[in-house]
């Protein structure tokens, strides 16, 4: 028998070649990770993956967020020493707690797009399980996901050891608690980590009461600035039946602050019966469309939705202190319809014991001449404010009928 060495160390390199390529992981060393949440920083859902706002600082929570709030939260996972080879994977998956004090108690919920409370909420800033690059750790960085519809991804990521990845998710508030402190921690596809070094965290506004309280009509000048005032909380007659208006409305919130777009609501009107009274008794409203019979009319400028320009003669509210002054206002938009029929306070928060002033270009379509109309603000979902106070009117043009008594005499001529 002969004995070929060269030819069994050439074997023995294939095989262990082809031992380490096909079956490396039945037989290597697998150390499951120590995974930690180390990082994570809150920002606004208006940009990229790497433009978008930070709304805090790394590791600082927020608080006063509306209930109908769309943000982000990015998570920094960090491996502390252990890991090996297939123990190096993560699945960052995001759960919130509205009776946790910390991550590592209370009832968790995973984030579907579905889920009371807080929800995945489909952003148009970027496309779900794109890639992340490193902004908040400083660890040896494997790329994470950013999420807006799946929770967790689909694909794990392989860390390094001692390594970190961070993953983004945009959230939106779907009926969370006013005036409640909420937690958020990532898991590994829902075991939790080994440790919590910190904990993600927001505060939801307190409830507001929202208030109709003042009103001007101003005549349209198709620009910026709205035209002549006319008195202030006084119903007005359009000088014809296709007249273009502005309304300037303030609306006052009470008992908490209104956090920026705490709200959204929209501009309603009815046909008078009997009085423009607060209780809207007999009145049917509709909601003011760029179609409906009063409707939005859209000026060249400035764009809907954009910051009001202020008046001179802007609509004012006595305030509640006794004081004799007003209520501070906070310029909120201008609406014309030409984006959407809404309106919210985008621009800024509004403290309780403030008001909040709005812009609405109209014009008429198939009114009736001689006519009475009256006017609100009501939740985008349709129901009434807290309250109102008064209820702007206008009558639409045309000629009033006379009537005579007593008596008349008629002489008639005849001509030849």
């Amino acid at each position: 028998m002969k004995y070929y060495p060269q030819k069994l160390f050439i074997f023995l390199v294939i095989f262990l070649a082809f031992f380490t390529a096909v079956v490396p992981e039945a037989y290597a060393t697998n150390v499951a990770g120590t995974f930690r949440q180390t990082y994570f920083r809150w920002r606004d859902d208006d940009g990229s993956e790497t433009t978008a706002t930070w709304k805090a600082a790394t590791n600082a929570e927020i608080m006063d967020i509306a209930t109908n709030a769309q943000i982000r939260l990015r998570i920094g996972t960090t491996e502390g020493g252990t890991c090996q080879g297939t123990g190096c994977r993560v699945k960052p998956q995001l759960e919130f707690s509205s009776d946790a004090t910390s991550c590592t108690t209370g009832t968790w919920t995973t984030i579907t797009t579905s889920t009371s409370g807080w929800l995945m909420y489909n952003s148009s800033n970027f496309a779900d399980s794109d890639v992340t690059t490193q902004q908040i750790s400083s660890e040896t960085f494997a790329a994470g996901n950013m999420h807006d519809v799946t929770n967790p991804d689909a694909a794990n990521t392989t860390m390094t050891i001692n390594g970190a990845t961070e993953d983004e998710w945009t959230v939106g508030g779907n009926s969370p608690a006013a005036g409640t402190v909420y937690y958020f921690r990532a898991t590994n596809n829902g075991t939790a980590y080994n440790t919590y070094t910190v904990c993600a965290k927001l505060t939801t506004a307190a409830a507001s009461s929202i208030s109709q309280v003042a009103y001007r009509w101003f005549t349209n000048t198709n620009s910026v600035s709205a035209g002549t005032a006319t008195p202030i909380n006084t119903a007005i007659t359009a000088t014809t039946t296709d007249s273009q208006l502005r309304l300037r409305m303030l609306l006052h919130v009470a008992d908490g602050q209104l956090g920026q777009s705490g709200t959204t609501s929209k501009l309603q009107y009815a046909e008078r019966s009997g009085t423009c009274d607060t209780s809207f008794s007999g009145e049917s409203f509709v909601d003011i469309t760029t179609g409906s019979a009063i409707r939005y009319l859209n000026n060249s400028v400035p764009a809907d939705n954009t910051v009001l320009t202020v008046n001179p003669q802007d609509p004012r509210h006595a305030s509640s202190t006794g004081t004799g002054a007003s209520d501070a206002v906070v310029n909120q938009t201008y609406n014309d319809g030409d984006a959407d029929n809404t309106f919210s306070n985008s621009v800024a928060a509004i403290p309780a014991g403030q008001d909040g002033l709005w812009d609405f270009s109209l014009t008429f379509a198939t009114v009736t001449s001689g006519t009475y109309y009256c006017f609100r603000a009501v939740q985008n979902g349709g129901g009434q404010l807290s309250s109102y106070s008064v209820v702007p009117e206008l009558r639409t043009a045309g000629v009033d009928r006379v009537r005579l008594r007593g008596q008349i005499r008629l002489r008639t001529v005849r001509l030849r």
